[in-house]
C-alpha cells in the first residue's frame, strides 16, 4: 500500500503557485519530458486544447513560465521562474505556445508537447495535469501508456517483434512491466 503524506496527498504539494493543476502539475511534465528525452532541449512548442482550461488560462495562472522551467531543468523553487520565458532563449532554448483544436483530447489539461533535443532527437508527448500537482503522461511518439511519474519506470522498443526471451529477461531483473503495443 503506498503510505499518505500529509504534505502531497491532503494539503497537496510544496509548490510555486497560484494553482496546482495549472503550475505545479505543468511543471511536472515539464520536467518529466526533459528526463525522458534525456538530453537539453534546444527547441519546444506546447499545444494546449482550445476548449480545455489550459487554453484559456495557461498565462494567468503561470502555466507557460512552469512548463518553460521544467523543460529547463530547474527546480521548482528557482528564483528564475518569473522570468524563465526570457531567459529561455538566451540559454538557446526557443519555447512556442500555441492553442488549437486537439480532437482527442479528452481533460481540461491536457497539452501535446513537441521537443528537439541538443543531439536534433525529435520526441512528441501528450500528458495531463489532473490535480493536486499530479500527472499523466499518455502517449509517447505515438505509444500510449498510462504514465504518472512517482515510480520508476523503464521502456524498451523494440522496432519489428521483441526477441524472443527479452520478456523473461526484463522479469528476472526485477518488479512488474507491461507490454505496450505501438503505433499502428
Amino acid at each position: 500500500m503506498k503510505q499518505v503524506s500529509i504534505f502531497n496527498n491532503v494539503l497537496g504539494p510544496v509548490m510555486r503557485g497560484p494553482s496546482s493543476s495549472h503550475t505545479a502539475g505543468s511543471y511536472h511534465i515539464g520536467s518529466l519530458v526533459r528526463s525522458l528525452l534525456g538530453e537539453e532541449i534546444k527547441e519546444g512548442c506546447i499545444t494546449f486544447d482550445a476548449d480545455g482550461s489550459y487554453g484559456k488560462m495557461y498565462q494567468e495562472q503561470g502555466s507557460d513560465l512552469a512548463f518553460v522551467s521544467g523543460l529547463l531543468g530547474w527546480d521548482m523553487l528557482d528564483e528564475r521562474f518569473h522570468d524563465a520565458l526570457t531567459i529561455a532563449p538566451t540559454l538557446g532554448t526557443n519555447i512556442c505556445f500555441k492553442v488549437d483544436k486537439i480532437p482527442h483530447s479528452n481533460h481540461p489539461n491536457w497539452v501535446e508537447i513537441d521537443v528537439r533535443g541538443a543531439s536534433g532527437q525529435q520526441m512528441r508527448f501528450s500528458a495531463q495535469s489532473i490535480g493536486g500537482g499530479s500527472i499523466v503522461l499518455s502517449n509517447v511518439d505515438g505509444w500510449d501508456l498510462s504514465m504518472t511519474g512517482d515510480c520508476w519506470e523503464i521502456f524498451v522498443f523494440c522496432s519489428g517483434v521483441c526477441p524472443e526471451g527479452a520478456h523473461a529477461e526484463l522479469t528476472e531483473m526485477g518488479g512488474h512491466f507491461s507490454v505496450i503495443e505501438g503505433p499502428k
